[in-house]
């Protein structure tokens, strides 16, 4: 089920995959948009998650690297209740 704002948009597949599609959704009960939907929303989730496993990776690289924020990571610094 749609919610919130929706657009109508006309996309072009190649017949091959839009019969797999159909299959695909008509063994899960669910209609094609249904279907589509959800197979873009889990892709854009792996991307998103590939984006953040970079940069985690990235500034981990980085704290190796450079020695001020290897300093900071350390600090332990006073604490105030």
């Amino acid at each position: 089920m749609l919610s919130g704002n929706t657009v109508k948009t006309t996309m072009l597949f190649p017949v091959e995959i839009k019969q797999e599609v159909e299959t695909l959704a008509r063994e899960l009960k669910v209609n094609m948009t249904t279907f589509v939907l959800d197979s873009i929303k889990e892709h854009i989730q792996k991307i998103e998650a590939e984006r953040w496993k970079k940069a985690a990776e990235m500034m981990a690289s980085e704290n190796e690297s450079d020695d001020e924020l290897k300093e900071w990571s350390g600090f332990a610094g006073d604490t105030y209740d």
